[in-house]
This record gives structure tokens, C-alpha cells and sequence, in this order.
């Protein structure tokens, strides 16, 4: 149920960084910082992973994949209108993936 979780989670984090800047949805969520919201969704997704992992070695391929996911989404961004590549962005995401996976060790303990 947790894979579950994490992949649908993956999906809409996907589709969310791929909308335009003057979507509806981007512009609902304009009054809360964005690198908090890349902070929070890498969180979550990396405690779900880790969480939801048959072991360890799976739960750290799952957040290296987010890894490599956030960067190339932040990348992809240059062409979507109104959005654009930020390194802060990649950051938060790095971080909220740390995070995560710090919690999700304190969760299995």
C-alpha cells in the first residue's frame, strides 16, 4: 500500500512540476513558498519510499532515483512557460529527500 502511495505521489509530483506557471494549480499554491513545497513533497515521497521499502538497499535506490528526478524535472522546467531552473529548488528537494529518509530509519525503528 505504501509503494502504492509512493508512486502515485510520484506521478502528481511529476505532473505538478511539469505545469505551466499561469496553471490554475501553480497559481493556487503561489502564495506559499516554493521551496517549502519542493521541501515538503521530496519529504514525504522519501519517507514513503523508505517506509514502504522491502529493504534497505531498495529504499535507498527509490530515493536516488528522486534524486536524479528532481534535478531533470528542475531541468525541464527552462522550457514549461513560466517556470524556469533553480538550483535552490534542486536543494530543498535534496534536502526534503534527507529529511525524509531520516524519518522513515526513525519510523522502522
Amino acid at each position: 500500500m505504501l509503494r502504492a502511495a509512493w508512486l502515485v505521489g510520484l506521478g502528481l509530483l511529476v505532473i505538478g512540476s511539469l505545469l505551466p506557471g499561469s496553471s490554475p494549480a501553480i497559481r493556487w499554491l503561489s502564495g506559499v513558498s516554493d521551496k517549502v513545497l519542493h521541501f515538503a513533497a521530496y519529504g514525504v515521497l522519501a519517507t514513503l519510499a523508505w517506509v514502504g521499502a522491502e529493504n534497505r538497499r531498495e529504499a535507498l535506490r527509490s530515493v536516488l532515483i528522486m534524486v536524479a528526478l528532481g534535478v531533470g524535472l528542475d531541468c525541464l522546467q527552462h522550457f514549461i512557460p513560466g517556470r524556469g531552473f533553480e538550483l535552490g529548488d534542486v536543494l530543498a528537494d535534496n534536502l526534503g529527500l534527507l529529511c525524509g529518509a531520516l524519518c522513515g530509519v526513525r519510523l522502522l525503528r
